[in-house]
């Protein structure tokens, strides 16, 4: 998706545009620590889809509780 001029070309190059948002103040800085959770998604998808890690029930519960967070954030950026 391309936003404010920038793409992210990778699932890891997503983080770093986040906090590239952040510092340009397009993104309130009060959602920084939600690049910490780009990271660990980009650094957990090859297990998830490419070796078959299992993943526990409390880890997926984990998850979803994360991504609700951060499309919760991500609406309130947008205005939706």
């Amino acid at each position: 998706m391309k936003y404010l001029g920038k793409r992210s070309t990778s699932h890891e190059g997503a983080s770093k545009l986040f906090g590239d948002l952040v510092k340009r103040r397009k993104i309130d800085p009060k959602f920084a620590g939600l690049r910490r959770l780009l990271t660990r998604a980009a650094a957990e998808k090859s297990d998830f889809d490419y070796k078959a890690v299992e993943v526990s029930k409390s880890t997926a519960s984990s998850w979803l509780r994360d991504v609700e967070q951060f499309l919760k954030v991500v609406r309130s950026v947008l205005g939706r």
